[in-house]
Formats: structure tokens, C-alpha cells, sequence
């Protein structure tokens, strides 16, 4: 038999144009845990342009080391401790935080893997799994995606309109969204004693801001009006209804899985889509 190879975050933006009936191109933003990508490291916070025949990856979140691979999916602690160290690098010892001091014994080995010996993670899932672990709501998980609904639930409880800064460089083709402005601002807002609430809203909200300001980037360079979202992260409602709204704002058609899940359970029916437009 004849077989074609689909990349996973591919796949899920193609189950949204399959869903919707969607012709011709769109933006597609995808947002999930893990999916192997085209350069061999882990995908999950992807912008892409183009159809089911070619989508080309135009913007990521930054690549983050995942200390002890899959095993970062398990603790996110692990993710906390990798992004600190990615913002302040040797500086990550000075900081002032409950959440280091609960960790103090492992923090040395975790910053030595993330150093010597990187898997590398663009995951917009483990950014969430981090901030939720920095903020001490949940470290371990004891079922998919706990971090991620405990940090949501939080951030329900908060009606705050602030938000955190991203970097997005756009020196090169492909745009790199930096989370060290993100991560520092967290940080600070910790040390300040801000309420976790509040922290946990302003991050939905920034990663919301960020997403709308990528995708008006992309319309620009490539005159794409229709956005479509998909990948585990948007089964997070809050995000979600943000990110909707803040588009159709800005004139986006928006499309997003509806009768299908997000997550994985789509991932079939986008594959055979773009299977069948080759």
C-alpha cells in the first residue's frame, strides 16, 4: 500500500479545515503536549500557514529543554525548573522562591540535564505544565493533563484584564516567541506576593495576546484571513474563549474542533484529510 507521512500537529489542523469544510488556506495555530516534528525535536506550540497539500511552519514558541523527556510530562516541576533556568540561566540560585526551596534537592541534577543533555520541547502544554508547577497548584500529575486544568481552574477565580509580556523575533523566516519576558514577569509578581489567582489569569491572558499578535503577523506576510486552532490545550475553555474573541476582534475568520475533541482524537480524521488532498 501507499503510504503518506503526516506530522502530527499537521494532522490536527487538518481535522479542524475537515470538520469546518474549509477550502483554500489558512492560519493554523496548534497548541498541544507533544508531537515529534519535521527537525527531529518536540513540537506543540506551532503556527503554520498553507492547505492540507503544504503547510509550512511559520512561528514556535522558543525550544525549552525537557529534563528526563517524557518523564517532564509526569512532574512539571521538572519544566518549572527548565524555564527558570533557561530566563536566568547560573542566576537560578539566587532566586527567592517557595517553589526552589521545595525542590532544592533535585534542582542541581534537573539544571544539569537541561544543560548537558537537552530534548528540546516548543510545547505550548509544558509551558502550562511549568507555570502551574511555579506557582505550586500542582508539580506531579497523577492524570493527563492535571496541571494544565488546575492552573485553569485558578485562573477562573480572577476577573484581572493584566497581562505578561512575550518577545516574538521575527529576524528570521520562521518567528521565535520568547518566554523569558513571560517567565521573569511570574517571577516577579511571586516575589511581590500577587496573588496566585491573579498570576494564573495573566498568563491565560498573555498567551492569548501573543497567539492574536503571531496571527496578525502572518496575515500580513501572507494575506490568510480564516484561523484555525487545535491541540489539547484548546480543550482549556478559558484560553480558548479568549483567543476566539480577541481574533474575530481583529476580523479572523475563526474555526476550531467543535463536533471532534482537540486533542488526539481527531488526530485520524486530519490525517486521511491530508492524505487525500496529496
Amino acid at each position: 500500500l501507499r503510504t503518506v507521512a503526516v506530522k502530527h500537529q499537521k494532522a490536527h489542523l487538518a481535522s479542524v479545515m475537515a470538520e469546518h469544510r474549509i477550502k483554500g488556506k489558512v492560519i493554523g495555530v496548534c497548541f498541544d503536549g507533544i508531537g515529534y516534528g519535521e527537525d527531529g525535536k518536540i513540537w506543540g506550540g506551532e503556527f503554520f500557514a498553507g492547505d492540507p497539500v503544504k503547510f509550512q511552519r511559520l512561528a514556535h514558541l522558543e525550544y525549552i529543554p525537557m529534563p528526563g523527556g517524557d518523564k517532564a510530562t509526569i512532574e512539571p516541576y521538572r519544566m518549572a525548573i527548565s524555564y527558570l533556568y533557561n530566563t536566568y540561566a547560573g542566576n537560578i540560585y539566587d532566586l527567592h522562591l517557595d517553589f526552589l526551596n521545595r525542590h532544592e534537592e533535585k534542582l542541581e541534577s534537573i539544571v544539569n540535564i537541561a544543560a548537558l543533555n537537552p530534548i528540546l520541547t516548543s510545547s505550548a502544554g509544558r509551558l502550562f505544565d511549568a507555570v502551574s508547577a511555579l506557582l505550586e497548584i500542582c508539580d506531579i500529575i497523577t492524570y493527563e493533563a492535571q496541571a494544565a486544568i488546575k492552573l485553569q481552574c485558578c485562573a477562573e477565580k480572577s476577573q484581572t484584564a493584566k497581562s505578561y509580556c512575550f518577545l516574538i523575533d521575527n529576524a528570521k523566516e520562521v518567528m521565535v516567541i520568547k518566554s523569558g519576558k513571560l517567565i521573569s514577569g511570574i517571577v516577579a509578581d511571586l516575589e511581590d506576593k500577587v496573588s496566585k489567582k491573579d498570576i494564573a489569569r495573566k498568563f491565560h491572558n498573555s498567551v492569548a495576546s501573543m497567539a492574536q499578535e503571531v496571527c496578525k503577523t502572518l496575515r500580513k506576510k501572507t494575506g490568510i484571513n480564516t484561523a484555525c486552532l487545535s491541540g489539547g490545550v484548546f480543550q482549556n475553555k478559558l484560553l480558548l474563549e479568549q483567543m476566539v474573541k480577541l481574533l474575530r476582534k481583529d476580523k479572523f475568520q475563526v474555526y476550531y474542533n467543535e463536533l471532534l475533541p482537540a486533542n488526539d482524537g481527531a488526530i485520524s480524521l486530519g490525517q486521511a484529510a491530508i492524505a487525500n488532498a496529496r
